[in-house]
């Protein structure tokens, strides 16, 4: 009977040990989906703003070469937060080498200043695609193109000042 009791003893102890790892792991993949959800509500407060109003580039000199994108643009409001460029992903390279960007930020929360503003957001190509002939970007009430041929700003070229 003491060696029936203690057999008990010992797998109702390894039962709580092995619950309390699945426990452990089931809070790790909770928190992981939180964290998941918490991008994806961020993701999709989200909006295109109201104009794209210039693009520059600037081919960076490095190995390889990457190319800086800027946008300038305005909003209808004040107090805009996170502005940024959201790069197109591709399967396929685009068959006109443009590649394309939605120009969005957050919005304000609650009241804001009902102001034209400016703003802009950069984003950087680490590797610049040979077939890139240039950049698109979609904003709410219109889209911009700029070829890289157009642009004549390269950081760090030999050019004397």
């Amino acid at each position: 009977m003491k060696y029936f009791l203690t057999m008990l003893i010992a797998l109702s102890a390894l039962l709580v040990y092995v619950n309390r790892d699945n426990l452990v792991d089931s809070v790790a993949v909770a928190k992981d989906k939180d964290r998941e959800m918490d991008k994806e509500r961020k993701m999709a407060a989200e909006t295109k703003l109201f104009q794209v109003s210039d693009i520059k580039m600037v081919l960076l000199k490095s190995n390889p070469p990457q190319l800086e994108v800027t946008v300038y643009g305005d909003t209808t409001t004040s107090g805009w937060k996170n502005v940024r460029l959201n790069p197109f992903v591709y399967v396929i390279t685009p068959m006109d080498g443009i590649y394309e960007f939605d120009f969005v930020a957050v919005p304000p929360e609650g009241p804001a200043a009902q102001v034209i503003t400016p703003v802009e957001a950069s984003y950087t190509i680490l590797s610049v695609p040979n077939e890139l002939k240039g950049i698109r970007v979609y904003a709410l009430s219109n889209q911009m193109e700029k070829l890289l041929s157009d642009s004549d700003q390269y950081a760090g070229s030999d050019s004397g000042g």
